[in-house]
């Protein structure tokens, strides 16, 4: 279970979190909505450890999050893996290479270098692509496939890392509508076969609608919906995307409440 307490991040005079507070549990897919600049990428960034909060606590399963250092930071990275809209591949490698750098993480660095990969961990490679209809693509070099396909490599990699939470950020929005349509399958599908929390950005609503069992609302940095997807109403939305002013504004709540890195480093964290 992933527990946010009163978290706060700010950039010189902007704030881009304020005092967030959400419970996600195992298994929920769950989707956030909200203004371009409402502070939704920077608080999965700030989930993943990113970025770092002036104030307020994470927790995973009980375990403090908020001032990992070091090691363990890097390996509370694996575990909340996060999945970027402009993919973070290395387009001039094939693309069996850019999933297994999902390993870099929890292996040597030196054998990676030389494009030693253990058979067992090659074949996972594959399995995983294989899950995503991308077997076929192995030995191609990413930068001549699609968006949705490089989209569908980078969950790959992602899955390599063998997450508790999956943060996606915006994955969809340079999508077409049928590569959209797979790439929220494919992640549909990963967070009701394996359990895995699923905490995604999105631009429409009506995909959170169709693919999300909650919904959560920003603006201005601030909370301001948070229920199941039924209560998503036109004027719950309309309170979404309105024009606020900075203060912060208490969330309109149910009754249901259950973003410095290189290439190959962003590549390593997924």
């Amino acid at each position: 279970m992933l527990e946010i307490d009163n978290l706060t991040c700010s950039f010189g005079d902007v704030t881009a979190v304020d005092r967030a507070c959400l419970t996600i549990q195992r298994g929920e897919l769950v989707g956030i909505v909200g203004r371009s600049g409402s502070g939704k990428s920077s608080l999965l960034r700030l989930v993943n450890r990113l970025y770092t909060p002036q104030e307020g606590s994470i927790r995973w399963n009980g375990q403090l999050v908020t001032n990992l250092k070091g090691r363990e930071l890097r390996a509370w990275r694996q575990r909340a893996t996060i999945i970027f809209q402009d993919y973070n591949l290395i387009p001039r490698l094939d693309v069996l290479t850019n999933v297994l750098l999902g390993t870099l993480g929890g292996r040597p660095l030196i054998p990676a270098m030389f494009k030693y990969w253990p058979q067992e961990v090659r074949a996972r490679a594959v399995l995983e692509l294989d899950r995503l209809s991308m077997a076929d693509t192995v030995f191609k070099r990413t930068q001549f496939l699609s968006g949705g396909q490089q989209q569908r490599i980078a969950i790959a990699r992602a899955m390599m890392q063998e997450p508790e939470i999956l943060l996606a950020d915006e994955p969809v929005a340079s999508l077409d509508p049928i590569n959209a349509e797979i790439v929220m399958q494919n992640i549909a599908e990963i967070n009701r076969d394996r359990g895995i929390a699923v905490l995604i950005n999105l631009h429409s609503i009506d995909i959170a609608r169709r693919y999300c069992a909650r919904v959560i609302g920003m603006n201005r940095g601030s909370i301001v919906f948070d229920g199941p997807v039924k209560d998503l109403t036109d004027d719950a939305v309309a309170e979404i995307y309105r024009k606020r002013p900075a203060a912060c504004q208490n969330p309109v709540q149910s009754d249901v409440r259950p973003e410095g890195f290189g290439p190959i480093a962003q590549a390593a964290y997924g």
